[in-house]
């Protein structure tokens, strides 16, 4: 077909036309010829639906393309959610910055990023969590000091009435002896002085009575002062009891949130480093579907210069159909002049050869079912992709 399109019909094609010879000599090389138009129709069908292939795989690479790139979107604003949840952490808990050099087992799990968004929002909330959690502690560790201020001043008050306590013992006893003392001397004076001192009689007993007076208010005195001693006594024994009991609860507390705050830490090291290792492989299945996609333009690519062959081809077998008469022609001189080898020559002669490789075929449709296996992956509905259906026989 290439050859007789490029060089004009053989010698002996063109001799017998030119003799004169019809169109109906043989009913054979009609039959022929009718196929040869039923095949040219195929052809042309066949480029329509190859044509229609190419557009259906160029707009499954534009939708390849746009989950690239949300994809990409996606996988930028988890960075930055991840960047800014290490930031707080590394805020936070110092040993942090420390821990991102270090390498720990981890359990590594493929999740999607829609998962990834999950997590990073999981910890945000315990992050707050935390900080409510912090906040509480600070509270009570502030009623706790303010527990052991009042302690100290109940302390120093104690002191204090202890030592006016002594002092109005020391008074007590002071007076006491002075009375005595007192007492001897006017009894002595009394003795003495009996007959002489009748005068001095209500003087002693007026400052007997006095003293005495004195002495039961100074009694009177020490026994409140006593029962306030025995009461604050009392009290600050309960309050030192409550206060031990404080301080305990203060310690077993203070370990406990250190343990917590000491997990807490180290969870979100760990969750840190699971965030990084799947952002590594997200970024990593980004990568291997930017190079599908890829791919998947180069084989629209080949497509599209496999119709473009199949077009000149088809122009090749529309220009030759305007020859079909003279080549009947021709058959028929061929009939006539008894030339049968010739003629089953033309018959047999390959018209038009396929270019198509099918190595390269099987190529595309292996990366077809990897780029299948990509999207079943990330769990996103995909409609089938669209294989293209070139003849492998030659014509």
């Amino acid at each position: 077909m290439t050859a007789i399109a490029a060089h004009g019909p053989p010698l002996g094609m063109l001799r017998n036309y030119q003799a004169g010879a019809g169109p109906t000599g043989n009913p054979n090389i009609l039959q022929e010829l009718l196929k040869m138009r039923v095949r040219v129709k195929e052809l042309s069908d066949g480029a329509l639906g190859h044509e229609k292939e190419v557009k259906q795989f160029r707009s499954r690479v534009a939708e390849l393309e746009a989950k690239v790139l949300h994809q990409e979107k996606e996988l930028v604003e988890a960075r930055s959610l991840a960047l800014q949840q290490a930031q707080t952490l590394s805020v936070q808990h110092e040993t942090l910055a420390s821990a991102e050099g270090r390498d720990r087992p981890n359990t590594v799990r493929q999740k999607e990023l829609d998962d990834l968004r999950g997590q990073v929002r999981e910890l945000e909330d315990e992050v707050l969590n935390q900080q409510r959690y912090v906040a509480e502690l600070t509270e009570e560790n502030r009623l706790h000091s303010e527990s052991a201020s009042l302690a100290v001043e109940v302390r120093n008050l104690l002191e204090e009435e202890k030592t006016q306590s002594a002092e109005l013992r020391r008074r007590l006893e002071d007076t006491q002896f002075k009375l005595e003392r007192a007492e001897k001397r006017e009894k002595q004076m009394l003795d003495k002085y009996d007959s002489a001192t009748r005068d001095y009689d209500h003087a002693a007993e007026v400052n007997g009575a006095k003293w005495r007076n004195e002495k039961l208010t100074l009694e009177n005195d020490f026994a409140t002062l006593h029962e306030v001693n025995t009461t604050l006594h009392a009290e600050v024994e309960a309050l030192r009891k409550q206060c031990t009991d404080v301080e305990a609860k203060s310690s077993q507390t203070q370990k406990d949130h250190e343990s917590e705050i000491l997990s807490i830490k180290t969870e979100g090291v760990h969750r840190y480093e699971a965030l990084e290792q799947e952002l590594k492989l997200a970024e990593a299945k980004l990568k291997e579907v930017q190079e599908d996609a890829n791919f998947a333009g180069e084989c629209a690519n080949s497509a599209n210069n496999e119709v473009t062959e199949l077009r000149s081809q088809l122009d090749q077998l529309r220009q030759f159909r305007g020859r079909d008469k003279r080549s009947e022609m021709s058959f028929v001189d061929m009939v006539k002049q008894n030339n049968q080898p010739a003629i089953s020559s033309q018959l047999h002669k390959p018209v038009l050869k396929s270019k198509v490789d099918p190595e390269k075929l099987a190529e595309i449709a292996q990366k077809t079912a990897q780029l299948q296996n990509v999207y079943s992956i990330t769990k996103r509905p995909t409609p089938p992709l669209g294989t293209l259906q070139v003849p492998r026989k030659n014509i």
